[in-house]
């Protein structure tokens, strides 16, 4: 069997064209596609034919946003959340409060 560099310098004295055609050759040896990543393209591939064909729901995004966003009820409620759990792990002595002066000294 002949050497990697025997076959490299034989490789060198082909045409350019088949210096390319080797090189593809070559290339595709290596690729493996994954099958279940060609399955989920196909998938997709299917699911984007049907939209064009006007079969599938579309939601804008301001629904889907709408639908998913906290509301200003929920944020009050987590900050109280917060605000309690800090106090009590300050009460048991895992935590302390935040020393402000320090964090801001004044000038």
């Amino acid at each position: 069997m002949e050497t990697l560099r025997q076959l490299t310098e034989k490789a060198l004295c082909l045409q350019p064209a088949d210096r390319i055609r080797l090189v593809e050759a070559i290339l595709s040896s290596l690729h493996q596609p994954d099958p279940e990543i060609e399955k989920a393209w196909v998938a997709e591939s299917d699911r984007y034919a049907a939209y064009l064909r006007g079969e599938v729901e579309v939601i804008d995004w301001e629904t889907i946003r709408a639908r998913y966003e906290p509301s200003n009820e929920d944020i009050r409620k987590s900050w109280i959340a917060e605000v309690r759990n800090r106090m009590n792990a300050v009460n048991q002595g895992t935590a302390r409060l935040l020393d402000f002066d320090d964090l801001y000294p004044a000038e």
